[in-house]
């Protein structure tokens, strides 16, 4: 039956009914991930979790190592709730967020590669995989930590920087600029991601003008850099400083006790001395690292600061005359001093945190299976960068390409920045694990395809299984 244009009416009512039809499954998904959500983000565990670092962002206060963006957040829900409850209000809002964030982030991937409803399930399930480290005791947005919004809000930045990759367009990577700073503003070690933003605007710029034009802007980055350096010395120093805790983590650990002859102000000589022997009391120092596989556990001393904060207290109640110095500019002196003495050795130590590190991206460190750890990450990286180079060979698809290349880049850049600057504690790491295997499915999938297409076989099961190919 035709109309009066001449239109197959039965044709249009079946892709009709057929619309109608792939929009019921999609609500029918969406529901069951919004159940899957609710329950995993609001059930299991403690309901509000708190660890040292809490009381330190619950005083609402700017102090070193403590960044604006979670206050900010805190005290917006302290003024709409009382005293009693705000805290269960950030609680509420940090798991919404979760919620919300991992379900764009798979709603992108559905429209990009035309999942089908029970791969949108199977990729909301990998979503939660980073909040569920701390778990059966407390989830990560029940815990009063930047956590609990940074690896909800990571989710749309990983969206911003596919969306510039793929459509080489400036505004997705302004967009990725701007949640890295927000980002930034909530968590320091987030500074990697302006790393990464940086590789996206090179990417974007390489595609669309040439090589050219991407070796004068590095040139012209790196004389920014070297000029902003050169001219801000001092207020570079002083913003260090603010990172005091972390700079005197890492280099007073690697610290011998000849070193004192490093300092030349008396009081520093005294307050190197009696933090030293607190530090090594602790067995807080480098030549206490159990050698071999195990020796990351003694490498991460954040309590360093506490030794030296006791150190001098115990200098002013000895020395009731002397002049107050600031602490964060002693703990600075201690430990950048440390680090450049034992620059080599601090170097080394980093690239054995990196170790754990690459584990926690990808995998759980399990101590009674450790060393076999390291293979299972080994071969999952291995398969995924081997993946990628076939799948690439086999003229697969560009976006799954680039998809996973994003993420292993982010990985990497992520590990690296985080050993070298700050400490690489699993909870710092572990953002792009649910993210990693999307992305790993993926490629699977477009592997698969190109396989059976280039052998020539029938593929109507596959087809049939993960839907059509984009």
């Amino acid at each position: 039956m035709k109309d009066k244009t001449g239109e197959d009416m039965t044709g249009n009512e079946n892709l009709r009914k057929f619309s109608e039809k792939d929009r019921r499954r999609d609500i029918i998904t969406y529901a069951i991930m919004l159940a899957f959500g609710l329950i995993f983000y609001f059930v299991p565990g403690t309901w509000i979790g708190m660890e040292e670092d809490s009381l330190s962002y619950l005083a609402l206060e700017r102090r070193e190592g403590v960044l604006p963006g979670y206050i900010a957040f805190l005290s917006f829900f302290k003024v709409l709730f009382s005293e009693e409850y705000f805290l269960h209000g950030v609680v509420i809002a940090q798991s919404f967020l979760a919620i919300g964030c991992t379900f764009l982030f798979v709603w992108v991937l559905k429209k990009r590669f035309n999942l089908k409803g029970w791969e949108c399930i199977l990729f909301y399930l990998f979503s939660m995989l980073p909040f569920s480290i701390y778990l059966p005791e407390v989830g990560i947005t029940h815990q009063i930590l930047t956590e609990g919004i940074t690896y909800a809000i990571f989710y749309l930045f990983i969206i911003t920087v596919l969306e510039a990759v793929w459509t080489l367009k400036y505004k997705w990577y302004l967009g990725s600029m701007a949640v890295a700073v927000l980002l930034g503003l909530i968590r320091s070690q987030m500074l990697f991601l302006q790393v990464v933003c940086l590789l996206v605007l090179l990417w974007i710029t390489f595609k669309r003008f040439g090589g050219k034009l991407v070796l004068k802007l590095v040139a012209v980055f790196f004389i920014l850099a070297v000029g902003i350096v050169l001219a801000m010395g001092i207020k570079i120093k002083a913003a260090a400083s603010q990172f005091a805790s972390v700079i005197i983590a890492r280099g007073f650990y690697e610290a011998d006790e000849e070193d004192v002859e490093l300092y030349d102000d008396v009081m520093m000589q005294e307050i190197f001395r009696k933090t030293y022997k607190l530090a090594d009391e602790n067995e807080a120092l480098h030549q206490y690292a159990e050698p071999g596989l195990y020796m990351w556990e003694d490498l991460v001393h954040d309590d360093i600061k506490f030794y030296a904060s006791q150190a001098l207290k115990d200098y002013y109640a000895e020395h009731p005359d002397a002049e107050i110095r600031n602490a964060g500019d002693i703990f600075f002196e201690l430990g950048f001093k440390e680090l450049m003495e034992h620059f080599d050795r601090y170097l080394y130590h980093s690239m054995r945190l990196m170790m754990p590190s690459f584990i926690a991206t990808v995998f759980f460190q399990i101590k009674p299976i450790y060393f076999l750890c390291h293979i299972i990450t080994f071969f999952i990286y291995f398969f995924a960068i081997a993946g990628t180079v076939t799948t690439a060979k086999l003229g697969g698809g560009r976006k799954v390409i680039e998809l996973m290349i994003v993420v292993l880049s982010v990985l990497v850049v992520m590990v690296v920045t985080v050993n070298m600057l700050f400490i690489g504690l699993q909870r710092y790491v572990v953002y792009g694990m649910g993210i990693f295997y999307c992305a790993l499915y993926l490629l699977c999938r477009e592997m698969a395809w190109c396989l059976c297409e280039r052998s020539g076989k029938k593929w109507h099961l596959l087809k049939a299984f993960i839907g059509e190919r984009v």
